[in-house]
């Protein structure tokens, strides 16, 4: 039976306010006017540095949809919900990029979190994002068949080897790797 199928299984560990807080989120998510307004004062209260808004997110989006900042402040939430047979991945998703040293920040990323998976099978993979190994544009031209440039060329290599230290990482430690699709249109690059 998923636990899915019944809801008392599914939210057994979660307090009567911890469920009235994400019932009332979820909510005020399914309103389209709201979420629109909310979503436009969140980019204008970051983009200003407002002091109080990492705090509301924390408490709200991020406290019902993370398990925490940092793969070890995570593992309390994981363990949790591996008690009921849930995994959890462990994602790192940095998008619309476009500098070489966040290319490779990620890639390291990518790694530490496969290190953390192994041998753990609370966390049955790991999952990244083509783009978080190089530009939007870049896997356009290639899926395009594009003749690319000779720093084009180099910039790509780059890319193919971080997908091969990633792969390869993960082979020898025996962690199951997700790309996570992104556009349809780039998939063939």
């Amino acid at each position: 039976m998923s636990i899915f199928d019944n809801t008392q299984i599914a939210f057994a560990d979660k307090t009567t306010p911890q469920l009235k807080k994400a019932y009332w989120m979820f909510k005020a998510i399914e309103q389209p006017a709201l979420t629109n307004v909310g979503i436009s004062i969140l980019n204008f209260t970051v983009k200003n540095n407002f002091p109080f808004v990492t705090d509301i997110v924390k408490n709200t989006l991020f406290e019902q949809f993370c398990g925490g900042v940092t793969r070890e402040e995570s593992m309390k939430v994981v363990k949790q919900m591996f008690k009921h047979h849930i995994g959890s991945i462990f994602d790192y998703a940095i998008e619309g990029k476009e500098e070489e040293a966040t290319f490779d920040h990620t890639c390291e990323e990518i790694k530490q979190n496969i290190k953390f998976a192994e041998g753990n099978p609370a966390i049955p993979f790991v999952v990244f994002k083509p783009t978080g190994f190089g530009r939007l544009d870049l896997y356009a031209e290639v899926q395009a068949g594009k003749e690319l440039t000779s720093s084009e060329k180099e910039e790509w290599n780059r890319v193919v080897n971080r997908y091969e230290e990633v792969c390869k990482m993960a082979h020898e430690k025996n962690v199951v790797i997700m790309i996570d699709a992104e556009e349809t249109w780039i998939q063939d690059a």
